[in-house]
């Protein structure tokens, strides 16, 4: 499977309402200090499950999701674990923005944590704190319905346009949800964010 560019990602629809990309958080715009490029997740969960005297296969195995996001959380406010931005996202943030097309985030997580990890572009104003979702307590990213679910609670008089995620099966269920929005599956590599595939819906 091939990369292709970050550049020309962009396309505009016109369906009804203001046009908005959905962006992921973690390993798509979003990863932690001292993390290797793309190795974020694991990063996170291993210095987690270290904290409570565990592997991390262990912590998967027999603490519950909600609690281990408790416990990030907690990390997170005690500066134990530090959000950085993604080499790259932010020119592709900038790019849908100076196109008039407003930059979301919707993240399997709860509202602490994604706050504190998306802070970054916040701070670059290139992210309102209020587009930031939440969205662990409405199921999983991976089944369509949670996509519609968050959509409607969220954003429900906007065009999605795009979606940004780096993990397919939730890329797929989102595309499902939200007909007409273009796909970019994504990583982290060496240099930055990088899309590995692209969905035309």
């Amino acid at each position: 499977m091939t990369e292709e560019s970050l550049e020309s990602t962009i396309e505009n629809t016109e369906e009804y309402g203001e046009d908005i990309v959905v962006f992921d958080s973690l390993d798509t715009i979003q990863g932690y200090e001292d993390a290797p490029p793309g190795e974020n997740k694991d990063f996170y969960l291993e210095k987690v499950a270290e904290e409570h005297g565990m592997t991390k296969e262990e912590m998967l195995e027999n603490v519950e999701t909600d609690t281990y996001l408790q416990w990030t959380y907690e990390l997170l406010q005690e500066g134990k674990l530090t959000p950085r931005t993604i080499p790259k996202a932010k020119e592709v943030l900038e790019d849908y923005i100076a196109q008039g097309i407003r930059p979301v985030v919707i993240t399997a997580d709860i509202q602490g944590s994604a706050d504190i990890t998306v802070n970054p572009y916040v701070e670059l104003g290139l992210i309102d704190p209020n587009d930031v979702y939440a969205i662990q307590h409405l199921g999983s990213k991976k089944e369509s319905d949670t996509w519609i679910k968050a959509k409607n609670i969220y954003e429900p008089n906007t065009n999605i346009v795009a979606v940004y995620e780096d993990t397919k099966a939730n890329l797929e269920a989102a595309l499902k949800a939200y007909k007409g929005a273009n796909g970019f599956l994504v990583k982290e590599n060496e240099s930055g964010l990088s899309i590995v595939e692209t969905y035309k819906n």
